[in-house]
């Protein structure tokens, strides 16, 4: 579940929730959401977060990015 690796990202770097949100300009309840599973992180925000962990999406959300090929 995405809001599981959030959360074990988010505190393998130390930060708290509230901390967290202000780092992505939100509030700090919205962070619980995402974590407790409550709701998903839009995929802008989820750009956000991976910029913030120094990842990529598709590691956040454990997915291979797609390889595009050319129209046969």
């Amino acid at each position: 579940m995405i809001g599981q690796k959030i959360k074990e990202l988010r505190t393998s770097r130390n930060w708290t929730t509230r901390g967290f949100a202000e780092k992505l300009g939100v509030a700090h309840a919205m962070i619980r959401r995402y974590e407790n599973g409550e709701t998903t992180p839009r995929p802008a925000m989820m750009e956000r977060m991976a910029t913030l962990f120094g990842g990529t999406l598709s590691e956040l959300t454990n997915t291979k990015p797609m390889k595009l090929t050319g129209i046969a």
